[in-house]
């Protein structure tokens, strides 16, 4: 999953490694690149449709935020929801 895509040995890397463990030799499983550039996937990224987008949903009544609220100020609502006192 995260090997090196320019790496054209690297399947036989991992075996390599694997035998020595079997075979009760120490080694290093360093097959793992710290090429952060790398990794792929949809951490982070921002849906195209609205409705896509996470909800909060409360049962306070009185809760006075925007219906557009920014990711970094999800913890402070919850931190006033759950201290403040009714």
């Amino acid at each position: 999953m995260l090997t090196d895509p320019k790496d054209k040995l690297v399947m036989a890397k991992v075996v390599a490694m694997l035998l020595k463990k079997k075979m009760g030799f120490r080694t290093v499983m360093n097959i793992i690149p710290l090429d952060a550039t790398l990794v792929k996937g949809s951490h982070g990224r921002i849906p195209e449709d609205k409705a896509d987008l996470p909800i909060l949903i409360t049962d306070q009544v009185n809760s006075s935020f925007n219906d557009d609220i920014e990711a970094t100020d999800v913890y402070g609502i919850l931190k006033k929801h759950l201290t403040e006192e009714e």
